[in-house]
């Protein structure tokens, strides 16, 4: 039978075991009197063996036969095939009395049972590095990968007869001394590094540590594990010495709170049937040179390196400009942790790529994601795009997945199928037909997705795309908050974006979009959030009212008072559950009338604008204002008064929306009439008093109100808890791009609050539930 998932601990437990018993076994036998036995026939061979290497591979060979047997179907890779071939016939059988060790770390739901095919086992036993004779250097290491990542390792030391040191990324580390002379007590951190060569100018980089001490090197293996003690703090090191695969040894720093990536600040893939390379470099530090910045430090003098360009030496043959400035080789990096190359460029562009760069001040690191500019320098002159948008998601790299996968596992696969979305929706020939003179849709040049499959950690997903730059030296631009006239451009963008999908199961290609959006648009959907989100939208209001103090008790909700800053959380949760089963009950009704594609996250971060001189505007001033649409993550079905409702809230400016009573009503109206107009130019409708029938505006305005109440419910019970919003927060996000009008303008957040009210009000009255 077919074993098609594996629980770590299991393997954890038949690992650890076995690395003790091979170790044992090294202890018993000399490694001139050593003998092996292998089957032949009937006839067993025994073969002397003379030389450290052949000892170790035979090991290796042992103790994978030992796994094979223990765990049937692991993926189990060795050096032995250098020596015997694949020879999956070795006998385990001096390894058959491995004694039982305990396995005391605490090993995580999502790793209970996992996908057999992405699932591995690497095994060395390196031998001292001089090849002395002496024996007290040997260790068994194996390490574990799930898609190619290390996520644990078993580190056993022949013959000093210790219980291996065992590691769990995200869960500890077991046997392992900690060291008496931590970094607390130490004047200056402990620095080793390899010494400086071609392209690895290690004197250099050293001057960006700050006062430190230096030791000399032991072996990889020792100074690997001197940093995981706290014994050290710091590694550089321009190798891994006879260490093929050290994905144990990274397990075991990360597990004891330190940190490893190469110099540019990238955490390592262990490519399948490829012989690992530190191409550019392995950086190790400790949990105490941390400190209470924990990574944060690490990746910060990974910076340094790229700002002051200390390793770009080891860039040369990738096609990177030498001498262009710092360079973001932390993001321009494929999915395999390689720095992408003019070759591979050339490839997805179909051009021929003779240099490029990856501008550093270019680059954005937000939380779920990376993003730089790459312009090339094309070798036939003319050629076109000058530059893209690269976007690189590495799920394990980034702390805040880390953060998510222990307090909320649900979001993180729902973010995982949402880039799965984006790269989907782009890539369909429907989402490649919309366009208008005002409006269109990012271009995909480049997208891969390799997303955690079934019985896979989310966190262990990664997407690659490069898109269309909407480059400022073509005129485009953004903005946090938008004004009149880019409101009006947004909200046409947005109508002729949802005209197009209108009733979109009579189109072309129907089929393909289906499958590649979400049934039900938005992040904000309730079963994509926190399952108490309805009950403790009273809790987190009474919270908010406190830290924002007068801003909000100033509020007028209504004339009557039916709603008010004290019973405002109240009726909000009594009203939320309604309004989001409303809201969004549209997408999973294919049949509705009134059901079309959505963006999901029209907010200001995610639109582009363009102004040209053309016709007469929206003002008669004879400039037009292009828009281009970016994110389309949570793209799906849903009703278009959702993408109007989030764009009202989330990214127009205060001034624009609340300028009089009527200013509302003025862009709902205005969102309206281009809408009609849009679906007669689509077809969907003979003329404007039909495409009037398709959806009323009263209809539309109704919904629109109900999404405002389903937005004021995550704002309320998630936003403003997660940023522990008040006056002084949102003043200080004043000038973030990325964040929502209302975490980072009163005015905006007033408005918010002030039309929920109303809204609220009219149901209490009415009586609706």
């Amino acid at each position: 039978m077919v074993v098609e998932t594996l629980d770590l601990r299991t393997v954890f437990l038949h690992c650890q075991n076995a690395a003790y018993a091979a170790g044992k076994l090294i202890r018993q036998k000399t490694a001139y009197g050593y003998q092996r036995t292998s089957h032949a026939g009937a006839e067993d061979v025994v073969e002397r063996v003379e030389d450290y290497k052949t000892l170790s591979r035979n090991v290796e060979s042992m103790v994978a036969a030992f796994l094979r047997e223990k765990c049937h179907g692991l993926n189990i890779h060795t050096n032995a095939a250098e020596c015997w071939g694949d020879d999956q016939s070795l006998s385990s059988n001096e390894l058959s009395s491995a004694e039982e060790l305990s396995f005391q770390l605490h090993v995580p739901d999502h790793f209970r049972n996992v996908s057999r095919n992405e699932l591995e086992v690497v095994i060395e036993a390196v031998p001292t590095p001089c090849g002395t004779g002496s024996d007290e250097e040997w260790r068994i290491i194996i390490g574990i990968l799930i898609a190619q990542r290390s996520v644990g390792g078993i580190i056993s030391r022949a013959h000093a007869n210790k219980l291996p040191i065992v590691a769990l990324v995200d869960s500890g580390v077991q046997n392992l001394d900690i060291a008496t002379d931590s970094s607390e007590q130490r004047e200056a951190p402990v620095l080793i590094a390899s010494d400086s060569e071609d392209g690895f100018d290690v004197r250099n980089a050293m001057k960006h540590v700050g006062q430190f001490a230096t030791i000399e090197r032991s072996s990889f293996v020792e100074d690997i594990i001197r940093i995981s003690r706290g014994a050290v703090d710091l590694c550089i090191l321009r190798d891994t010495g006879p260490v093929s695969y050290p994905a144990a040894l990274e397990a075991t720093v990360v597990a004891s709170g330190g940190h490893v990536t190469n110099v540019f600040g990238t955490k390592f893939v262990y490519t399948k049937d490829q012989k690992f390379d530190a191409k550019y470099g392995f950086v190790a530090s400790s949990k105490e040179f941390g400190g209470s910045e924990g990574s944060r430090k690490h990746m910060q003098l990974c910076q340094w390196w790229r700002e002051a360009m200390v390793f770009d030496g080891l860039l040369k043959g990738t096609g990177i400009e030498q001498n262009a400035g710092a360079q973001a080789t932390d993001v321009a990096v494929d999915l395999d942790g390689n720095v992408i190359t003019r070759e591979w460029l050339s490839a997805v562009m179909g051009k021929e790529v003779e240099s490029f760069t990856a501008p550093e001040s270019s680059a954005v690191r937000y939380l779920m994601s990376y993003a730089c500019r790459v312009a090339f320098k094309y070798k036939a002159s003319g050629c076109e795009p000058q530059s893209v948008f690269l976007k690189r998601v590495v799920m394990d790299e980034l702390e805040h997945v880390r953060y998510k996968m222990k307090t909320a596992a649900h979001k993180l696969i729902r973010d995982v199928c949402s880039y799965k979305v984006e790269g989907g929706f782009l890539n369909t020939g429907a989402s490649k037909c919309f366009g208008t003179e005002r409006t269109r849709i990012v271009r995909p040049y480049y997208i891969e997705c390799r997303a955690a499959g079934k019985d896979v950690p989310a966190m262990y997903s990664g997407f690659l795309c490069m898109l269309e730059d909407f480059a400022s030296r073509d005129g485009w631009y953004q903005t946090g908050k938008l004004k009149m006239d880019e409101t009006m451009s947004a909200l046409d963008a947005l109508a002729s974006f949802h005209a197009f999908f209108w009733n979109a199961r009579y189109m072309d290609g129907y089929e393909e979009l289906n499958k590649s959006v979400w049934q039900q648009a938005t992040y904000w959907l309730p079963s994509r959030q926190a399952g108490d989100s309805f009950e403790k939208i009273e809790r987190c209001w009474k919270e908010h009212r406190r830290n924002f103090g007068k801003a909000f008790d100033a509020i007028e909700f209504d004339e009557d008072g039916v709603v008010n800053a004290e019973n405002f959380g109240a009726v909000l949760e009594r009203f939320a559950r309604g309004s989001a089963e409303i809201v969004h009950g549209y997408g999973t009704h294919e049949e509705h009338c009134e059901r079309t594609l959505i963006h999901g996250d029209s907010k200001a971060a995610n639109l582009f604008f363009k102004r040209v001189k053309e016709g007469g505007g929206e003002n008669g001033n004879g400039v037009e204002l292009k828009v281009g649409l970016i994110d389309f993550q949570w793209c799906g079905w849903g009703h278009c008064s959702v993408d109007v409702a989030y764009l009202m809230l989330c990214a127009t400016e205060a001034e624009v929306i609340g300028a009089d009573e009527g200013s509302e009503d003025e862009l709902l109206q205005a969102y309206y009439e281009r809408f009609v107009r849009y679906l007669v130019r689509f077809g969907k409708a003979g003329d404007e008093e039909r495409a009037r029938c398709r959806m009323k505006y009263a209809e539309f305005k109704r919904v629109y109100e109900e999404a405002v109440v389903d937005i004021a419910r995550v704002v309320v019970s998630y936003h403003w808890v997660r940023i522990t919003a008040s006056e002084g927060v949102l003043r200080r996000n004043a000038n973030r791009l990325g964040a929502n009008t209302y975490n980072k303008d009163l005015g905006c957040a007033k408005w918010l609050i002030e039309k929920t009210g109303r809204v609220l009000a009219r149901k209490v009255r009415a009586g609706a539930e």
